[in-house]
């Protein structure tokens, strides 16, 4: 499926169900890279601010765990996405990643808009796990608000030209919008838009088209991925070729994760 066959698709509603055809491709003998989870501990002295205490996932969330829910499916590495927008949790995470070869990379939390920004990021980013950072909607931020700020756009350029990532998360019409907008402003930029199948497009006609206009842009964009599944498929006999991609091959150009 090219690309611009795949923003078509999905403009449309997609559902995530990636689990569903994990064993196929672990029968076929295909390495699986997940590119997204979390790690989390609420039994840590300073406990965490996510998830919710309320959430049946209030629970340790580490690397043993992983495996015993993951068992034969084949899922050789994964790459950790920060959902604590604390500062340290950076580097608890890259402590635990120290201990356990399943983690081939971690992706941060930092503002860069802040003062402190070029000194955290040189901090973290001499670590080789450290992929680049995520900023979106999480945790009440605004992309969009944020791009207006100089300082902001110079600290996305220092992580572009450190040859690291920028994921985003949680996708909306508005956030697509943004992210065309970054593209323009930093073009050398990797991007992830994460979540993509659970971002609702408009309704009405005149939105709905300028929505699938900034996708056809972004399809045009080398530099930006998209996290999304239930789209894997034979076609004109690729099928291992597609499914090589979609279960490793994707993760390490964007993420640029090393084995370990």
């Amino acid at each position: 499926m090219n690309r611009r066959r795949f923003v078509q698709a999905s403009s449309a509603a997609l559902t995530a169900a990636a689990a569903a055809v994990i064993p196929i491709a672990a029968a076929g003998g295909i390495p699986i890279i997940d590119a997204h989870i979390h790690l989390f501990d609420p039994t840590r002295p300073q406990g965490g601010p996510w998830p919710p205490t309320n959430s049946e996932i209030y629970k340790p969330a580490l690397p043993e765990r992983f495996r015993r829910l993951t068992g034969s499916f084949g899922v050789r590495g994964v790459i950790e996405i920060e959902c604590s927008p604390w500062l340290e949790d950076n580097q608890w995470v890259l402590d635990v990643a120290a201990k356990d070869r399943l983690i081939l990379g971690t992706v941060g939390n930092l503002e860069p808009a802040s003062p402190e920004f070029p000194k955290q990021f040189e901090r973290f980013h001499r670590n080789p796990l450290f992929r680049g950072i995520r900023y979106g909607n999480p945790w009440d931020r605004s992309l969009s608000a944020q791009l207006a700020k100089p300082v902001f756009v110079e600290g996305l350029k220092l992580v572009a030209q450190a040859g690291l990532v920028t994921d985003t998360a949680n996708p909306n019409p508005a956030l697509i919008e943004t992210i065309v907008r970054v593209t323009d402003k930093v073009p050398d930029l990797r991007m992830v838009i994460d979540h993509l199948p659970q971002c609702n497009p408009p309704a009405e006609p005149a939105p709905r088209a300028e929505y699938d206009r900034n996708l056809r842009r972004l399809a045009a964009q080398p530099q930006v991925y998209v996290k999304i599944s239930q789209v894997l498929r034979r076609v004109g006999g690729q099928g291992r070729v597609a499914a090589e991609k979609y279960f490793w091959k994707n993760s390490q150009a964007a993420y640029r994760w090393a084995e370990r």
